[in-house]
């Protein structure tokens, strides 16, 4: 492997997903441990630590503010893959954001779709003229101007749309997005085929998405979007899937 994996960890444990990293301990790192010279070639890793401390590091050494005192735009995806669907086809998807964009604004959300298009293209597809099935997750599973967050996909699909985004974008509930059976059962019209990238609205629902196929054994690895580092963020309950996560993007 040439590529440069620091790994991050609060206490002194055994770090056995890894064989050629540096292990900074999270307490001294902060002062003097690492001072942030990484290159674009380095992989950052979480261990064994908390996600609050992990991200405060990050965001010190890998996000400093501008002169006008703002910080780069950061997002998380998790690439979900491993298994079949329920449908029997291998699928491999991103659901974003489910970690870092608590309680996203639709001009964020607009942010975050941009971002997990760029990383599908560079590390899913491996191709910038791939087009990606991007789904608003809609659990009315229609357009409702009583729901909220149906007018929310309804709105950041046309902005999506219009800021011309390579992208074929819908909005729609979670079995319509990853079952052409249910395609099948509930289109009208054309189905869309299943969902490439799956945006959640906010940081519960994608926990609770992203946790029940780590809980059916999917492989769910995690990144950290809009630095120039790769920067590897799974759950402790993952975290020996870091050395895939590793892998897939090298």
């Amino acid at each position: 492997m040439s590529k440069n994996v620091i790994t991050l960890f609060q206490q002194d444990k055994e770090i056995k997903y890894t064989t050629s990293a540096e292990n900074f301990n999270m307490q001294n790192i902060l002062v003097k441990n690492y001072n942030g010279d990484a290159t674009p070639d380095t992989i950052i890793a979480k261990g064994y630590c908390q996600s609050d401390e992990f991200l405060r590091t990050i965001i010190k050494y890998h996000n400093p503010k501008d002169a006008n005192g703002k910080r780069k735009f950061m997002s998380h995806c998790f690439v979900i893959t491993g298994k079949k669907m329920a449908d029997g086809l291998d699928h491999t998807f991103i659901i974003t954001d489910a970690v870092l964009n608590q309680f996203p604004t639709l001009e964020q959300k607009i942010d975050i779709t941009k971002q997990a298009i760029d990383f599908f293209h560079k590390q899913i597809k491996h191709d910038e003229s791939s087009v990606p099935n991007v789904c608003f997750l809609n659990y009315s599973g229609h357009f409702n101007i009583k729901n909220k967050t149906a007018c929310d996909c309804v709105l950041l699909q046309y902005a999506c749309e219009q800021l011309k985004l390579n992208a074929k974008f819908f909005s729609s509930q979670l079995d319509f997005a990853l079952s052409h059976e249910s395609q099948e059962i509930k289109s009208k019209s054309d189905a869309p085929g299943l969902a490439d990238i799956i945006v959640v609205n906010d940081i519960n629902e994608g926990n609770s998405i992203v946790k029940s196929f780590m809980l059916n054994g999917w492989k769910c690895y995690g990144y950290i979007l809009g630095l120039d580092e790769t920067v590897i963020l799974n759950s402790r309950f993952n975290i020996n899937q870091n050395l895939e996560a590793i892998d897939f993007i090298s």
